[in-house]
Order: structure tokens, then C-alpha cells, then sequence
């Protein structure tokens, strides 16, 4: 059983949102409420992923998730876990920075070379460890293709570039990264990522690499080429790729998961694979998937997955009162039970719950959080201390002149709002299945449970 994992982490800290503000007044406003207590408590994505005999373990910061394939049951166990970095900075006096990453390989090790100066951007040289020469030196793109490769994308700036030739006047030459790396019998596969903000660009890009003779080839297949690759895993004729953007404040989505088959040129997406890919593995006929959010398992044989989600719950003993705004009059009692969190604030937890709040939503906030998914992506959890708060949904008992001088009947994060009926103006009614509890986060625990059926084994 072959096993491998990638290198080379970022926490996921791709997707942003505006602050919404709310009025001075408002009793929440006393309080923390930015993403730092909800980072610690709610996301714990794993980021590598071990097969081994019977079971195949997930390692988080603070957890492992263990899926052992006889019982088909999971265990989550408290432990902290540190990656590997397996990459260097170099610099001598008066010389460009060197950028430098090893891989061990059943070739021997492998060093991949770039340089901080303008000159080497875009640039990668290959070598065995020993050697003093490359084997290869690429320049993976140039100021004139980035121009035109980008120039579609780049309409979107204001303003937006003339032509493509004056995009690539002025466009930044990102570096080229190897970001993961596997093998099988004749080839050493390299995915490669770049730098995508500050007007800066590269190429999505995978590397072939002959073990006899040391010829590379280059790909670069055009759905890929405004996205890096962050994950690469060979399997027969196939590579299974997973896609990034790495951006000024971290990394985010690309375009999901995909399969290329580099003989023949042919690329093929997986539409329910859209999430962050933290990590990849195979074993036993499986292909493993760690996301943001869970992890999910390829049946390869007859394509199939499984899918289930890293969930964090609090279990609630007796009746607690809820209210529809952290420290506000409860709208009614809480039963015993267990319930999904969404957020944390100071001496309150944000819960989806079985009864719901009514009310109205400025259609232009609605439409604006919904395609933000209401921000429900555990990215958001790692950007919000530094960027602000994600946009807060806020609830109306009717609908209001000027609602940034008016409290709201109700104030969530993290959690839909269903539409219910037709507009009314500039406002709609909807129904909002969530409230807050007075409880300590020191209560919540993690839970794995499968999106198919719904039913997964929970563990502290």
C-alpha cells in the first residue's frame, strides 16, 4: 500500500467579507465578537492524512480523526499534531534569496531551486542532492503569456487593462512553488503554485519528471491556468489534482478537484469536490480527500463517494432558554439534546435549532449574504480575526425606513435565512432556524457525521 502526503501547508485563508456594522446601542456591541474564540472552538480541518492497516487517521492541530475501515466507524481524539516543513530559505551576502524545497524520492532527493530576483521569476531549476548542476532549468511562464492568459480575468479591475500587451507591462511575475509532489514506477509528478494578489500572477502547472532519463515535460492544461495546484496524487494513467488561489491573505477554493490524464490531454472536474482540499491520499481502492469542512472517500472501482463532515456540536442536558439575540429576552426554551454551533461569542453560542425566527431582511443584505453562502465557509473563521467579523444577518420584525437606527428583532452569524414569500418593497420575509444560548465553548465538542445519511459516530 503505497502512501504519501504534501509538504507544504497554509491555513485557508482565502474568502473575505465587508463588516456589517450595527447600531451603537445594540448590547452585543459590549463584547467580542470577532472570529478568534470561533476559530479555536469550531475549525479543525485536517491537513494530512495517513493510510495504514485497517485504518486511515486525519491530523488536525488539535485533533485526530481515525476511520477504521472493519467497523466503519470513526474516533476523534484530543492531540496536538505539527507538520513537517520541508523547505528552506538560503541567502548569501550581496545574492538573491534562494528558495529551496527537497523531496525524497525512490530516486534519491530531489531539490527544487527558485531565486527572489525579478530575473528568476517564473523560473524553477531541478537537481539531485550531490549534483552541483541542474538537470533541468524552466522557465514555467513570461511576462507575455501571464498577459495573455489574464487578460480575461483582469476585465474585472477597475480599470481594467487595455490589451493584453499592456497587462503584461505591468503585471508581477509570481514564483513558481512546488507546492506537492508524488510518484509512481517511471515518473516523479510536481504540482506548482503561485502567487496570486498584488497584481501579481503565474500559471497552473504540473511537472513530469522521467526517472531514467531526467527529461521534463511541462503541463499546462488551460482549465487550469488561473489556479495553482496544491495537491497531486497518481494513480494508474491518471492525476488527481486539487486547485487553489493562493492570495494576499492565504489560500482559497480554486476550481475543486479534478482528474487529467496527461497522455491524452483530457481533464475532467469533480462537481460535488468544491471545498478548500487540505490533503489527498489512496489506499485499498480508495481515493481519500481531506477538505475544510470533512473528508470524503472515491470508491475508484465504481466511482462512488462517501462524504462526511467535521461538525461541531454541544450537547444540551435540560432546558436552556434561547433568544434570538445573544443576552436578549429569550423566545422560548431549548429542549435537551444535541445541537450544531455556528459561532461563539462571549459567554454565548450561536446554535441551528429546531424552532425558528421570523422576521424581515433588507432584500440587497439578503441577496449579498446569499452569495456569500451567508459565509458559512470555515475559511471565513481563520480571515475574520484579521479582516473584521463576517456580515452579521440581520432580522426585523417588519420591515423599517432606515434599519441602521433600528435594533433588529434578530442577529446571527454563519446561518441561512430561508426566503418566505414575495417581496415587500425592499424587503423579505424569511425564516431563520438558529438562536443563541448562554453556554461556555469549553462545552463543545467535535462530531463526524455523514452527509448522506445524516448518522456518524460522535467522540470528544
Amino acid at each position: 500500500m503505497r502512501k504519501r502526503h504534501s509538504y507544504l501547508f497554509l491555513p485557508p485563508l482565502a474568502v473575505f467579507c465587508l463588516f456589517s456594522f450595527v447600531a451603537a446601542e445594540e448590547p452585543w456591541q459590549q463584547w467580542d465578537w470577532g472570529a478568534a474564540s470561533s476559530v479555536q472552538t469550531l475549525y479543525h480541518p485536517a491537513w494530512r492524512i495517513e493510510v495504514q492497516e485497517n485504518k486511515v487517521r486525519f491530523l488536525a492541530h488539535q485533533f485526530t480523526y481515525t476511520y477504521e475501515s472493519r467497523t466503519d466507524h470513526w474516533v476523534v481524539t484530543a492531540e496536538e499534531n505539527e507538520w513537517e516543513q520541508r523547505r528552506t530559505w538560503e541567502q548569501e551576502p550581496g545574492k538573491p534569496v534562494r528558495y529551496i524545497q527537497r523531496m525524497l524520492t525512490t530516486r534519491g532527493s530531489l531539490e527544487a531551486e527558485t531565486q527572489g530576483s525579478d530575473r528568476e521569476q517564473g523560473q524553477l531549476e531541478l537537481r539531485w542532492s550531490g549534483s552541483s548542476q541542474p538537470f533541468a532549468r524552466l522557465r514555467l511562464w513570461t511576462r507575455e503569456q501571464l498577459g495573455q492568459i489574464w487578460f480575461e480575468r483582469e476585465q474585472r479591475q477597475h480599470p481594467p487593462p487595455a490589451s493584453p500587451e499592456t497587462l503584461a507591462e505591468k503585471i508581477c511575475m509570481s514564483w513558481a512553488e512546488v507546492a506537492d509532489w508524488d510518484e509512481d514506477e517511471q515518473k516523479i509528478w510536481l504540482a506548482i503554485r503561485f502567487y496570486e494578489g498584488e497584481g501579481c500572477a503565474g500559471i497552473g502547472t504540473i511537472l513530469e519528471i522521467d526517472k531514467d532519463s531526467n527529461d521534463v515535460r511541462v503541463h499546462q492544461p488551460a482549465p487550469l491556468n488561473l489556479v495553482s495546484i496544491a495537491h497531486i496524487l497518481a494513480i494508474e494513467s491518471e492525476l488527481w489534482l486539487a486547485t487553489e488561489r493562493f492570495g494576499e491573505g492565504g489560500t482559497g477554493p480554486g476550481i475543486g478537484l479534478v482528474r487529467y490524464n496527461p497522455r491524452t490531454g483530457n481533464l475532467q472536474s469533480v462537481p460535488k469536490m468544491t471545498s478548500q482540499i487540505m490533503d489527498m491520499a489512496h489506499g485499498d481502492g480508495l481515493l481519500w480527500v481531506a477538505t475544510e469542512e470533512g473528508v470524503a472517500a472515491c470508491d475508484l472501482e465504481n466511482e462512488t463517494w462517501r462524504k462526511w463532515r467535521f461538525i461541531p456540536r454541544v450537547a444540551v442536558a435540560e432546558l436552556v432558554p434561547v433568544a434570538n439575540r445573544p443576552g436578549s429576552e429569550p423566545r422560548g426554551q431549548l429542549p435537551a439534546g444535541d445541537y450544531e454551533v455556528r459561532w461563539v461569542g462571549e459567554g454565548f453560542l450561536e446554535l441551528l435549532t429546531p424552532d425558528c425566527a421570523e422576521g424581515y431582511v433588507d432584500s440587497s443584505s439578503l441577496e449579498r449574504l446569499a452569495k456569500r453562502g451567508f459565509c458559512t465557509s470555515p475559511s471565513l473563521l481563520a480571515s475574520s480575526p484579521k479582516w473584521g467579523n463576517p456580515p452579521s444577518l440581520l432580522v426585523f420584525s417588519s420591515p423599517r425606513t432606515d434599519p441602521k437606527e433600528q435594533k433588529p428583532s434578530a442577529w446571527f452569524l454563519r446561518v441561512p435565512a430561508v426566503p418566505k414569500g414575495k417581496e415587500n418593497g425592499s424587503w423579505q420575509a424569511v425564516e431563520v432556524c438558529a438562536g443563541w444560548v448562554e453556554l461556555q465553548p469549553d462545552r463543545v465538542y467535535i462530531s463526524i457525521e455523514e452527509e448522506a445519511t445524516g448518522e456518524g459516530s460522535n467522540h470528544t
